[in-house]
């Protein structure tokens, strides 16, 4: 769509002047932006900004090539501008894209909402270099846009175009000037009633130092961003273990019994591919296969983690798988199976414990999913006691409360403290409205520190209220 409204223009504009499209549209804007600032609060910033943008040449291709900051004024038709920060960056190809691309936007946090920011715009407007020495700037730097802006050629100067957005940018004594304009109301040759933006940056603000540390800050946001809308889609606690599975089932057809099940040679030889997030769930039934598999304890005497936890790893992959597909009843059927018929086996207590926390987590979230409210009050009253979810557990907990009775659910919490029973192999439990609550937990408890870690909370407080 950009390069054909831009083509457009070049066929529109051909042979009619002896200015340059570009030099014609953007007289056409000055004038537009000039005549709505009359009785502006900026009017004296735009005139200036003018003057410049039109002594300034037009920018080359090695000035797109980093992140500046600046700041940004908006006019509108009938309404008085606004002055915003701003960030001009790029992206570079990457994994995921062979495109660069080039985004100028304003940050939209006004003066007259954020202090912070005024300081900084304020600074800019009088000396640009002193508005690095704020802390506004700081987080400024940082921030990147979600725009899909391309650098194109028209009328042999470059310019940048996103699905909303024209903008022609200039360049004097390193500072950018920048001016961008509704591509539909310049389609519809009605740019008096556009959305219309100045932009100045400054080339000096931020750093080659800087500069690198901001791309690098970038990166890792985006691959967060990838691997959790993955983490979103495909649920799997076990996304670097998993793979593990290969190698144990190889290593465990090789010994006797073993070797001679076909079945399960056969299911083995299908693990061609690296296990991940991505691709587990297509083999569901290569995983309840090895959730079945009776394992020597040979392997665990000889501290075989890998295999001694393929039962646990395939039952708590085929839970994920469940959770993924929103099966909330095989979810609950594989979660308790890998919690308390195959915990994980570890040397490491703080893995076990981790890994037996989140199972509890994951149930309580599974018994929301079920309407089974009371079970999932009693795990995570059960993570109170963790290490690791005692935290995210309180908060879940109140905000399962909601508008339940107080007194009685304080009652019955009351009663549950009093049938805590402990388990052998770190196993603990107690009865909730019912409901037999098995837990796992590292650290030794009692049922007066088991009460004790419950009651004091701010949660429980909140109930005598």
């Amino acid at each position: 769509m950009m390069k054909t409204i831009i083509t457009f223009f070049l066929l529109l504009f051909a042979a009619q002047s002896v200015l340059s499209q570009v030099d014609k549209i953007a007289k056409e804007v000055e004038s537009i932006v000039l005549l709505r600032s009359q009785n502006d609060d900026h009017k004296n910033h735009i005139k200036n900004f003018f003057e410049h943008y039109n002594q300034a040449k037009p920018i080359g291709s090695e000035d797109l090539i980093r992140d500046y900051t600046g700041i940004c004024i908006e006019t509108f038709p009938e309404k008085k501008s606004l002055l915003f920060p701003a960030k001009y960056s790029v992206d570079f190809p990457s994994e995921d894209s062979r495109t660069s691309y080039f985004n100028l936007n304003p940050v939209e946090t006004s003066i007259s909402k954020n202090e912070n920011s005024g300081e900084y715009l304020k600074l800019f407007l009088e000396n640009s270099s002193k508005a690095s020495k704020t802390d506004y700037f700081l987080s400024l730097k940082y921030v990147d846009s979600d725009k899909k802006g391309k650098a194109e050629r028209m009328d042999d100067q470059l310019v940048i175009a996103d699905d909303d957005f024209l903008s022609f940018l200039k360049i004097k004594d390193q500072k950018i000037y920048g001016i961008s304009f509704s591509l539909m109301a310049l389609k519809s040759k009605n740019l008096t009633e556009s959305e219309i933006r100045m932009y100045i940056f400054d080339q000096n603000l931020i750093s080659a130092d800087d500069y690198m540390m901001i791309q690098l800050e970038n990166s890792r946001k985006k691959k967060y961003n990838k691997t959790k809308v993955q983490r979103e889609t495909y649920p799997l606690y076990h996304d670097y273990r998993v793979d593990e599975l290969r190698t144990a089932l190889r290593d465990l057809i090789g010994d006797a019994p073993y070797s001679s099940d076909q079945i399960l040679i056969k299911y083995v030889s299908n693990l061609k591919n690296k296990l991940e997030r991505t691709n587990i769930a297509g083999y569901a039934e290569e995983l309840s296969y090895f959730a079945a598999l009776k394992i020597d304890k040979k392997y665990k005497e000889g501290n075989e983690e890998a295999i001694v936890n393929i039962n646990h790893t395939a039952l708590h992959s085929l839970a994920d798988i469940s959770i993924g597909k929103k099966e909330y009843q095989q979810a609950e059927k594989y979660l308790l199976k890998a919690l308390t018929e195959f915990p994980l086996y570890s040397l490491s207590g703080t893995t076990s414990e981790k890994d037996a926390n989140r199972i509890e987590y994951d149930l309580a979230k599974v018994y929301q999913k079920l309407e089974r409210k009371d079970e999932a009050y009693g795990y995570l009253l059960a993570l109170i006691n963790s290490q690791w979810y005692y935290s995210s557990a309180e908060k879940e907990i109140t905000a399962l409360l909601g508008s339940d009775d107080k007194n009685t659910l304080k009652k019955d919490i009351d009663k549950a403290l009093k049938t805590f029973n402990v388990r052998p192999n770190y196993f603990q439990e107690f009865t909730f409205r019912g409901n037999k609550i098995v837990f796992w937990n590292g650290f030794p408890l009692d049922k007066k520190s088991f009460s004790e870690n419950i009651t004091e909370t701010e949660f429980y407080k909140s109930l005598k209220s």
